[in-house]
């Protein structure tokens, strides 16, 4: 098992997309891939190649050559809100983020075994704040990429394997939602809050920080990783985001592969502790010291071809999130979903979920006038070709931030691999 397999088992076991824990990229951003590469992949019609522009002229191959692998990903999200929105902000937002990635194979570079190098920066255009200003600025966002235009290094870190190929360390700016508290079930989602759960304050996008990561399997059946990252939300900053300073978020999980009727699945058990508190406007942890559990739960539960390797078929998630009362502004977030892939024949590739979250108050935050949030989120993704996919989306918000109001957001998302 080599060590970015190990980790992608861990992470989530991987990301039903292995998740888009990186909006507009997988969560190995640069991973292998089966495709057809190469003179290959340039005699393919544009329909059936997997990237948009094939080999780049020969460049993708002789850049593999040398060990390095590419990935460049533009994601566009078009939002509107028809319904139950703030009146004085726009109904409809459009937001875009251009994802370039890079790795280097030190032994394919002529080096040693087992070592990695990843970059990966990231063009956001357009204002993805927009869209939840007119949704009363819900606990969950609508998308991953409600941020405000950036261009950011969201990863740029060093990795190499241990003791063989089943554990991995890494070290460096890095999204620890990639490797901590997300399922691989829910990662087609748009809304930000499906998961990771909103209450766990990861150094994430689009706040990714400098840290050290240790993964692997600890048994064939269980996996093991913590993290400890700084902890102040700066992601645009090449600094040490705190953890020099002693502002440190740190983090542990235990990941348990699990059969229910035959069928795969993992069952995941963390828990974190930040020990300095975020900006004002961070609806999560306020006080130093908060601390927090979480349960996370992706099951298989039906295959149309059990035992053949084909992913068609129905899978579920589940999530709690729980942090003290007087931690947090919320203390209680639960979610779980559903995801077909391939439920209309003759369409494999295409996928359908629905999922739902609901945020609950602490008391301190109740007692200022805020109540429980609810969203329930309904996709489809159309895999119009290898690099084109088409994401129609529709999102409920029921008392989004608290508020006594109740809203609609429809949207697609479009993604395009170059």
């Amino acid at each position: 098992m080599s060590a970015l397999t190990a980790a992608l088992w861990l992470a989530a076991p991987g990301s039903a997309h292995a998740t888009e824990g990186l909006p507009g990229l997988p969560t190995n951003p640069v991973g292998p891939d089966s495709a057809t590469t190469g003179h290959e992949a340039e005699r393919e019609s544009w329909r059936h190649r997997r990237y948009l522009l094939g080999d780049w002229g020969g460049a993708r191959r002789w850049l593999g050559e040398q060990g390095i692998t590419a990935r460049i990903i533009y994601t566009v999200d078009l939002i509107g809100n028809p319904a139950g929105g703030d009146p004085q902000y726009k109904p409809f937002s459009a937001f875009g983020n251009l994802g370039v990635a890079l790795q280097v194979d030190s032994e394919k570079a002529g080096g040693w075994r087992g070592g990695k190098l990843t970059f990966h920066v990231r063009n956001l255009a357009g204002d993805g704040n927009r869209i939840n200003k007119r949704l009363f600025s819900p606990f969950d966002p609508v998308s991953d990429l409600s941020v405000s235009r950036t261009t950011q290094v969201s990863d740029l870190f060093f990795s190499q394997e241990l003791w063989g190929d089943e554990w991995v360390i890494k070290i460096g700016k890095q999204d620890a939602s990639a490797d901590f508290s997300a399922s691989n079930v829910s990662g087609a989602f748009l809304n930000a809050g499906i998961s990771p759960a909103a209450n766990v304050p990861l150094p994430a996008f689009p706040d990714p920080s400098l840290g050290l990561v240790l993964l692997g399997k600890v048994t064939p059946h269980i996996g093991f990783a913590t993290g400890v990252f700084g902890s102040e939300f700066d992601g645009n900053a090449m600094t040490d985001s705190g953890l020099f300073r002693g502002h440190v978020f740190g983090i542990a999980q235990v990941r348990l592969a699990t059969q229910l009727a035959a069928m795969p699945g993992a069952t995941t058990f963390g828990a974190w502790h930040r020990n300095a508190p975020p900006p004002t406007n961070y609806a999560g942890p306020k006080e130093d010291g908060a601390y927090g559990l979480y349960l996370l739960i992706d099951q298989t539960l039906f295959r149309e071809r059990p035992g053949s390797g084909y992913p068609e078929g129905l899978s579920a998630f589940f999530q709690i999130s729980w942090t003290p009362p007087d931690r947090s502004n919320f203390d209680l977030w639960v979610g779980g979903g559903l995801v077909y892939q391939g439920i209309i024949p003759g369409r494999p590739r295409d996928r359908f979920g629905i999922a739902a979250v609901r945020a609950g108050p602490s008391p301190t935050y109740a007692r200022q006038g805020f109540s429980r949030e609810v969203v329930v989120e309904c996709f489809y993704e159309w895999r119009v070709t290898r690099w084109l996919r088409f994401r129609p989306d529709v999102q409920y918000f029921s008392r989004p931030a608290g508020t006594p109001n109740d809203a609609l957001a429809v949207g697609l998302r479009t993604m395009i691999d170059f």
